[in-house]
């Protein structure tokens, strides 16, 4: 008895331990933003932050949760500190000291003129404890009457409170899209939502699993906010010579690189600017720019061949149309991403069918092993099994792809080898999800391999999700042929 009584008494002492375990690092009791339009065409941003820190990695892993960055134009923004306080866990209330708000240059400007006189405010929060509560409440008056914000409502800690109050006079009006789970008061025009879980670590996540963004505007379309003339860069014109190619989607591609590579990328958002850009020939000759200042530069540069090009926008990525022999491209001007054609262009499957006839060029491992790799499948589904958990909670964002490899490897009369890959006859199958085989067989001298994947979906739930990670395992461990020499 004496020892139960011990035995339970230990356990208890564990019970508060084992709890903490399942709390979140941090929690925002609240977080506010407030919009209102004034009369005079200006717009005032107040933001209102109340985060509790709850565990030890609040401090020493989040770097956003010991200081507070904000970023501001001065040319037609003034940043105004309402109110920095912490709440320690006893109560008692430390206000935060003026030598802790530090006006800085941000990092991503120091080598670009054009927006070096942008400023970013670090409000550096003290008395941080287990326990305690950062109070930051900070407005920006606005006087350019263009805005558009677009914010996560889930965030890596899961929040109490979120409210949005948009209040509207003038001429300004505010266009609102935001999450399903925001309700709208009409009398204080407020969008809140309660209870906001954490936001999900995982692989292969459908963009709505986290990226959830409210999205307030004074314009009804991200591109109305842009004002793009066509321009041509003269100056460039011994570059562009020199680049030439016969291959005129190669040639695109190639001033696209260019102006990826060598033209250094601002990520100051458009708002920050007042939505407006650079000229080709500011970006050209300073070598930096916003996304946007290299779209009009890839564009100008495009026009400058001969090309048909206009700056396009995807949701809030600024991309550049091209037309080329009579077909519509999209470009990134940051990402060297394959030139694909315009979206109504698109299939909706990727669609790859090979024939590989092999040569018997082995790798040697050593005491006469042989490794022969089969090729590589094009367009491939592009998940990888071994990043996969064998439990998942989410759906698993996927590529819908038509995928078919026929594989013939001749071994020459005068190898005697053995096949130690084992014979492979496989298919796994789940109506409107998926549909795969594998064979694998040799005859004689011949090795015949059939790999073929057919995914019709964007999105497996986790109902299907196990079959799915062990059908891509299958598929991901079937790639390589092993021999042994025979004497």
């Amino acid at each position: 008895m004496k020892n139960l009584i011990i035995s339970l008494s230990f356990l208890l002492a564990l019970l508060p331990a084992a709890m903490s375990q399942n709390q979140p690092d941090a929690e925002y009791n609240l977080i506010r933003r407030t919009y209102k339009a004034n009369n005079d065409g200006s717009i005032d941003i107040t933001v209102r932050k109340e985060l509790k820190l709850i565990r030890n990695r609040a401090i020493t892993a989040y770097a956003d949760k010991g200081e507070t960055f904000i970023l501001y134009n001065p040319a037609f923004e003034r940043l105004t500190v309402n109110e920095s306080y912490t709440v320690r866990s006893d109560g008692s209330k430390v206000t935060t000291p003026a030598n802790a708000f530090i006006n800085q240059l941000p990092s991503s400007c120091q080598d670009c003129g054009r927006y070096n006189h942008l400023r970013e405010m670090v409000v550096v929060h003290t008395a941080l404890e287990y326990g305690c509560t950062i109070v930051l409440d900070y407005t920006i008056h606005r006087q350019n009457p263009k805005l558009y914000d677009n914010f996560p409502t889930v965030l890596d800690c899961p929040v109490k409170l979120f409210e949005v109050v948009c209040q509207q006079s003038g001429d300004i009006k505010f266009h609102v899209t935001a999450p399903d789970k925001f309700k709208y008061n009409e009398a204080t025009r407020t969008y809140s939502a309660s209870n906001i879980a954490q936001s999900v670590v995982d692989s292969y996540l459908p963009d709505r699993v986290n990226n959830q963004p409210f999205v307030i505007s004074t314009a009804d379309g991200y591109d109305a906010l842009f004002a793009f003339q066509k321009e041509t860069l003269p100056q460039a014109a011994s570059f562009l010579s020199n680049l030439y190619k016969d291959d005129k989607l190669q040639y695109a591609c190639d001033i696209r690189d260019h102006v990826v590579d060598n033209i250094r990328l601002n990520n100051i958002e458009p708002s920050l600017a007042g939505f407006r850009h650079a000229s080709a020939a500011e970006t050209w000759a300073s070598n930096c720019g916003t996304a946007v200042d290299k779209a009009v530069l890839l564009c100008a540069l495009f026009n400058q061949v001969g090309f048909d090009a206009s700056v396009a926008f995807e949701g809030n990525d600024c991309m550049v149309s091209c037309v080329i022999d009579g077909l519509s491209y999209r470009f990134s001007p940051t990402r060297k991403n394959k030139a694909v054609m315009h979206a109504a262009a698109i299939p909706a499957a990727i669609v790859t069918r090979d024939t590989t006839n092999l040569e018997w060029t082995p790798l040697s491992l050593g005491d006469s092993y042989y490794r022969i790799a089969l090729p590589a499948t094009q367009n491939s589904h592009s998940i990888k099994a071994s990043q996969l958990t064998s439990m998942r909670q989410q759906p698993l964002k996927v590529t819908p792809s038509e995928i078919s490899h026929r594989i013939t490897l001749t071994i020459p009369d005068s190898v005697n080898v053995k096949m130690l890959t084992k014979e492979v006859d496989y298919h796994s199958t789940q109506a409107g999800l998926w549909d795969a085989t594998i064979t694998l067989r040799r005859t004689g001298n011949r090795v015949e391999v059939l790999r073929s994947l057919k995914i019709t979906t964007q999105e497996i739930s986790p109902k299907y999700y196990k079959a799915f990670r062990q059908m891509l395992q299958k598929w991901d461990t079937t790639t390589e042929l092993l021999f042994k020499k025979q004497w």
